[in-house]
């Protein structure tokens, strides 16, 4: 995106506060007349898994590990960042969508630094890693973070 200072980062993990968050931030670009930028983070690391354990069982080897990665980065892009695309498409807002790998709170604040947004959507409650919340968690900290106005949607 070339105009940094023409976008919306609108943070998403797949649920229903999310969800509203995507709508927001289309509404938001829609009237402001901004790009927006879709990002979802899959916060899982193959090192959660013993890596180390990779010579003693074999089917845990590096080639293994890169497929994981990119199976859960792909599914990610289906369930979570194509229906946004749909969204923002269908009410005439250019998008562009990513998948990160990594700490949520590190990836958006990132990003939203790196693309010079002029504000940050999440969702106000959420899930990720195994099921325990991160909203609050990830808003609260984003609210420490972003160099950005930060949208909190209830």
């Amino acid at each position: 995106m070339s105009d940094v200072s023409n976008v919306v980062v609108v943070g998403l993990d797949g649920n229903e506060p999310s969800d509203r968050a995507l709508a927001f931030a289309v509404a938001f670009a829609q009237e402001y007349r901004l790009r927006m930028l879709a990002v979802t983070v899959v916060d899982w690391h193959a090192g959660m898994l013993f890596p180390e354990a990779a010579p003693v069982v074999p089917a845990l080897d590096a080639e293994w590990f890169e497929q994981a990665e990119k199976d859960m980065l792909a599914s990610a892009d289906r369930r979570i960042l194509a229906p946004a695309r749909q969204a923002a498409e269908a009410a005439g807002v250019e998008i562009e969508t990513r998948v990160a790998f990594g700490s949520p709170v590190e990836e958006i604040a990132t990003l939203v630094d790196e693309c010079g947004a002029r504000a940050l959507v999440v969702g106000r409650s959420g899930k990720h890693g195994l099921r325990r919340p991160i909203f609050g968690g990830v808003a609260s900290s984003l609210l420490q973070r972003s160099p950005a106005p930060i949208v909190i949607v209830p």
